[in-house]
């Protein structure tokens, strides 16, 4: 298996590993070239690029420290995940119940 193969099919990470410079001079050679003449993967890295400078540019958001807050939040979610598990639940229990019933 080729170094391409392992490293740009195996994983999307490579992106953001490009972008942050956290590879090896060989690694960048080989995405440089690879962008050269890759149009698509061209533009996902200067999307990720745009996202990144729009991230580090926006004002940091002021974040409740009551921990009330968070608690109750926390909840919410809890909450709304239980749910959705229940849901789908009974969905794959009726849908085995209708393929026993066609057999």
């Amino acid at each position: 298996m080729s170094w391409y193969q392992t490293t740009f099919k195996a994983s999307d990470s490579w992106y953001v590993d490009y972008i942050e410079g956290e590879v090896s001079l060989d690694q960048k050679s080989d995405m440089d070239l690879l962008l050269m003449h890759s149009s698509t993967e061209k533009k996902v890295v200067e999307n990720l690029q745009k996202l990144k400078e729009s991230v580090k540019s926006s004002d940091e958001l002021d974040l409740p420290e009551d921990d009330q807050y968070w608690q109750s939040f926390h909840k919410k979610i809890m909450t709304t995940v239980e749910e959705s598990s229940k849901v789908k639940w009974r969905d794959e229990k009726s849908d085995t119940k209708g393929r026993r019933a066609r057999r």
